[in-house]
């Protein structure tokens, strides 16, 4: 089966977005598949990234087209400001919304062109929603598959308190001839807007069981800086719960991996003692030697990679109610679950002035993410659905 896959990032182990992870340890189980007759041929069409970490994806895919991706914080005052505009030009004029439009630039069209010139394919999925735009570049007579992560929006808002976002989702989303969510939340809320069957797919992180020296009393806060929901959760994290928990435990110390945050709250950050370490690219290691790992989480959809992650690493986990979404985690069992700033700060607490209890909680996370999130389990749900639609064409 030859396959087009298409996602505007790089897919690696070391990148900043969760879901580039995912789409990796996807990609790496399907040309694992067995028997080896199973194995799709994958042409992907990605983002670029470094010279080391594309060589490194292009071992793991038949084809890669690279599509150069604009570093807005890399540009001079003049060219930034000129990148904004034609953003915001393509939101009011042509109606995309602005994650759409920085996902779907004519370099990205152009990528998906070539790969379409070496086709044909079987199938053609694309993973996250921003990419529906592209739609229109498809051949009619190849089945579609669009991946939404985040159920029709990147704000971390829902896609009905946003008309302009939902009219997009209306006019694109009815291009792909099937659609795909992470959690059965998302597949209903997309299922209710466009009036039509949404599936679920299984979610894979396979990170290894590092054996690292725990930093005693060290909280951590990992996610890209691009996405709202994880700035939102870093400002609630500095200005409420972590000064809530300095007052209990002043020798704690709360570490943020990210990427470049807004001065106003990198000062808040610095007034309130929380240590910035900027985009960390191995993330395990830092996951590995914290003492919790906290996840904030007010606004968003799909399931938090984050999290997942944290989980199968068996590291002690401190998030909210959407934060444990679709993990299948129970509050004091697995992870600790709570919903106002003072609770996560008193859940944090604890676990810091527990070690053994933090660790046994680890630990059943670690089994229980094992058993629940597998690359293979989601490579198989994929080749069974690819394999579906093909044969009934």
């Amino acid at each position: 089966m030859r396959a087009l896959l298409l996602y505007p990032y790089l897919p690696h182990p070391g990148v900043s977005h969760g879901s580039g992870r995912v789409v990796e340890g996807l990609i790496r189980a399907l040309a694992c598949a067995e028997p080896a007759s199973r194995r799709p041929e994958i042409t992907l069409v990605c983002g670029d990234g470094t010279p080391a970490d594309v060589a490194a994806t292009r071992l793991t895919v038949a084809a890669l087209h690279v599509a150069p991706r604009v570093d807005v914080g890399a540009l001079s005052p003049p060219a930034r400001v000129a990148e904004m505009a034609r953003t915001a030009w393509l939101e009011k004029v042509h109606g995309i919304p602005r994650f759409a439009a920085k996902m779907v630039r004519e370099s990205f069209r152009r990528a998906v062109a070539d790969a379409l010139r070496d086709g044909p394919y079987d199938i053609i999925q694309a993973e996250i929603g921003g990419l529906a735009e592209v739609v229109d570049l498809l051949p009619h007579d190849v089945p579609t598959i669009l991946v939404d992560h985040e159920a029709g929006t990147a704000t971390g808002r829902s896609v009905l308190d946003e008309p302009h976002t939902l009219a997009w989702v209306k006019r694109r989303y009815v291009g792909w001839k099937h659609l795909v969510a992470l959690t059965p939340e998302d597949a209903a809320s997309l299922g209710r807007v466009l009036d039509r069957d949404v599936s679920v797919r299984p979610v894979g992180v396979e990170v290894p069981k590092l054996a690292e020296v725990v930093s005693p009393m060290t909280v951590l806060f990992f996610g890209s800086a691009s996405h709202v929901p994880n700035m939102d959760a870093i400002d609630w994290l500095a200005r409420d719960i972590w000064p809530r928990v300095r007052a209990k435990l002043g020798e704690a110390r709360l570490r943020i991996a990210t990427g470049e945050v807004p001065l106003n709250l990198r000062a808040e950050m610095d007034r309130t003692g929380v240590e910035y370490l900027g985009y960390v690219k191995d993330i395990h290691r830092l996951i590995a030697s914290s003492a919790v790992v906290v996840a904030p989480l007010r606004l968003g959809h799909g399931i938090r990679i984050k999290n997942l992650e944290t989980l199968a690493m068996g590291r002690p986990l401190v998030t909210t109610s959407l934060g444990a979404r679709g993990t299948g985690v129970v509050d004091g069992l697995h992870a600790r679950i709570a919903d106002t700033g003072a609770d996560l700060a008193t859940a944090i607490e604890d676990l810091l002035r527990n070690p053994s209890v933090a660790e046994a909680m680890g630990s059943r996370a670690r089994s229980l993410g094992t058993i629940r999130f597998s690359n293979k389990a989601a490579a198989d749900w994929t080749l069974e659905m690819w394999s579906r639609i093909v044969d009934s064409r």
